[in-house]
């Protein structure tokens, strides 16, 4: 039993070696070497996850670097580095985008990183690092929600950094301002919807901030807002000290929602457009069945209501809003190309606080928002997410 000890302390020893002269072989970039050290560590020590880690960012191909992540694992289950480079990179195999394996050169000394492996799909991503102990710059949100990437995280292509906007699928990448994302109306929805489902599922196997945000902006930029909120309150649990996500999380609860039931989609998006300009976030539907199913949802601010629609009118909705204890206290405002009288009253029996006869201008949409949504609630209209 002595004898084993020694032996063991014998081969450690000699592992730490090879592993120091290893890692003075990457940062010269003689990738080669390191390769060869490495393959020698792990043969004779193959829970060495530190070792591992090494051969992955040296590797010669995405199955070996597969091969390595999944090493480090097996010996340290928790290891974040190892777990966030392999969930990526499984990732973009599930996209097809794995690419060809190609050295990166190194950065200055000093760099926060050595050389790494390049995954090249439809664009440069970097995902398993030299340096164990740096963060690879992985096709995901930076740090903070507000800084600007220069690869989208919903296709994976080139970001115009002026525009802070997706070349390809149209997204808005970084989270400055809400009204970013009220005006903007993606060139691709599809793409940005295939991107989301590719974050959920990434996000089911393991939640992470990255995998949150990118759905966060995913959602912010189809105007689903709801589920917005949802993702990034799971990116905030899942890092409670960062102040940025309490921050954006804040505003964007803040933001008042006005719901728009309409049959005509010109009115919805009429109404949908003057109302993102103002700084509100807008939900939309098409009848007063759907408007009532999203109510169970998320319980807006205010509600203008067509009257004319098929399934049920607006007056049949609105009472039922008004019956409803989760809804009764929601504001309605009725929408009519009708200016009688009678359909005044009748609008006002149903629960109605308002009745606007159609066509109406922009400003006075505002005006009837700013009326019933009270000034408390509106602290973060026209406020930039990055406190801009």
């Amino acid at each position: 039993m002595f004898s084993t000890a020694i032996f063991n302390s014998r081969a450690s020893a000699k592992h730490q070696l090879l592993l120091r002269e290893a890692v003075a072989a990457v940062k010269k970039g003689d990738r080669a070497v390191a390769r060869t050290l490495l393959r020698e560590i792990v043969h004779g020590d193959p829970r060495n996850p530190q070792a591992w880690l090494w051969l992955a960012g040296v590797a010669e191909s995405v199955a070996e670097v597969t091969h390595c992540l999944e090493k480090v694992l097996e010996v340290e289950p928790e290891n974040q580095i190892a777990s966030e480079r392999l969930s990526m990179l499984r990732l973009l195999q599930y996209t097809g985008n794995e690419g060809v394996a190609t050295p990166r050169p190194a950065p200055p000394p000093g760099g926060a990183s050595a050389n790494a492996l390049s995954v090249r799909g439809s664009a440069a991503v970097a995902v398993a690092g030299a340096n164990p102990t740096a963060t690879a710059p992985l096709p995901r949100l930076k740090p903070s929600p507000y800084s600007t990437p220069t690869v989208c995280v919903l296709c994976q292509s080139d970001v115009d950094i002026r525009k802070q906007q997706c070349s390809r699928c149209g997204a808005v990448v970084a989270m400055r301002s809400m009204q970013d994302f009220f005006a903007n109306r993606a060139t691709d929805p599809a793409l940005i919807k295939t991107g989301i489902e590719r974050w959920r599922q990434e996000h089911e196997r393991r939640a992470t901030p990255e995998s949150s945000m990118a759905l966060v902006l995913g959602h912010l930029n189809l105007h689903e807002f709801h589920r917005a909120i949802e993702y990034l309150k799971v990116a905030h649990r899942l890092s409670p000290d960062r102040k940025d996500l309490f921050e954006a999380l804040d505003k964007l609860e803040r933001c008042p929602v006005v719901m728009v039931v309409d049959d005509s989609a010109t009115i919805r998006h009429l109404v949908a457009h003057t109302l993102n300009g103002a700084g509100y976030m807008v939900r939309m539907a098409e009848d007063g069945v759907k408007a009532l199913t999203m109510l169970q949802e998320v319980l807006p601010d205010l509600i203008f209501m067509d009257i004319n629609m098929p399934r049920m009118d607006g007056y049949q909705v609105c009472k039922v809003i008004k019956h409803d204890e989760a809804t009764k206290r929601v504001p309605v405002v009725m929408l009519s190309g009708k200016d009688g009288f009678f359909d005044k009253v009748k609008g006002r029996l149903a629960g109605s606080s308002e009745y606007i006869t159609k066509p109406f201008e922009a400003g006075s949409l505002v005006q009837t928002v700013e009326k019933h949504i009270p000034a408390h609630k509106r602290g973060g209209v026209d406020r930039g997410l990055a406190g801009r």
